[in-house]
């Protein structure tokens, strides 16, 4: 895949008129991509029925788009009713891995925690997900190993 084009690139809050450009993004992440994404197999058909439940009000979903189509999304998932905690999931399309996203998500979901009044952001990730774990330590997340899967805290 080609590198992305930087001025065909767009980052911004997705909305519930994104479903099908979100749900298109994580049928394309394939088995690998949705086993990093949801630390567990995702057939398309399970899939599709996390994007039936997303978009709740609490939640924010900001998406990275090349050339309009999704590319890579952090969402952030309240955790308590104030949502004073919040837990961050990535998902990135291979062919734009590797090329600094994921900070750039990161760094979008920090400042759009930090403006909702979130304290705390939990990550987990497998293991073997060096790069979910370089983006980690780079944030200085504190981390937690337990079998073949790593909890991350991260204050705002």
């Amino acid at each position: 895949m080609p590198a992305p084009n930087i001025n065909t690139q767009t980052m911004r809050l997705l909305t519930a008129q994104d479903r099908d450009p979100f749900l298109s993004h994580l049928l394309r992440l394939g088995p690998k991509g949705r086993y990093y994404r949801f630390s567990m197999t995702q057939t398309d058909d399970m899939v599709r029925a996390y994007v039936a439940r997303t978009f709740q009000p609490a939640n924010v979903y900001i998406g990275y788009f090349d050339q309009d189509i999704l590319r890579g999304v952090v969402e952030i998932h309240c955790m308590d009713d104030a949502c004073h905690k919040a837990e961050l999931a990535f998902s990135i399309e291979w062919g734009f891995r590797g090329k600094g996203l994921g900070a750039q998500l990161f760094v979008a979901a920090l400042e759009e925690a930090r403006r909702r009044s979130v304290r705390l952001l939990h990550i987990h990730c497998l293991a073997h997900n060096f790069a979910m774990l370089a983006l980690l330590r780079r944030f200085h997340a504190r981390l937690q190993f337990e079998d073949n899967e790593v909890s991350a805290e991260l204050a705002c």
